[in-house]
């Protein structure tokens, strides 16, 4: 496995959603530019998007990701629909995205949150959402037991202590 590395790309404004969530499309349009040009998500089946206050299991969810390799898709991890804090996408599935990208930014996405569009965009490009109870435990939707055993990310952990407290 390869080393972890950042990628510089354009910032953008970011408002409050529909939702009351952060309506920061524009600014993951720009993350999701930087990863096309960037080129290193060529090399893996999956890309996978994790929000700074989720504590991920790397050897877990490789073992999740690797069950779910047969059709075209993305994660979808809290009753049936992508929550922002960790998306997974299949190689594949991103490539259709690039390969589409003008229909997806021409798409109303200004009072959405980025999941909300990603999710959109790429089923209306008809990639599936393949949905995993298990993948995330979270917070803001069924709960983030960090002893749990299975689950492949937990969310969110906002400061130091309870992010390690998690991990460990």
């Amino acid at each position: 496995y390869g080393p972890v590395r950042t990628h510089w790309f354009q910032s953008a404004p970011v408002w409050v959603s529909k939702d009351h969530t952060a309506a920061n499309t524009l600014l993951f349009m720009n993350m999701w530019e930087a990863v096309r040009w960037d080129l290193q998500y060529q090399c893996c089946d999956w890309v996978v998007k994790v929000d700074p206050d989720a504590v991920i299991i790397p050897a877990r969810m490789r073992i999740a990701l690797s069950k779910k390799m047969s059709w075209l898709n993305y994660i979808a991890t809290c009753k049936g629909t992508l929550y922002g804090a960790v998306e997974a996408i299949q190689r594949k599935s991103l490539q259709r995205y690039f390969d589409n990208e003008a229909k997806c930014r021409s798409m109303p996405w200004q009072p959405w949150g980025e999941d909300v569009w990603i999710s959109r965009c790429l089923m209306s490009l008809g990639v599936l959402s393949a949905f995993d109870a298990g993948f995330v435990a979270d917070n803001l939707c069924t709960g983030a037991n960090c002893g749990n055993g299975f689950s492949s990310a937990f969310h969110p952990f906002k400061d130091v202590g309870s992010w390690m407290g998690c991990y460990q």
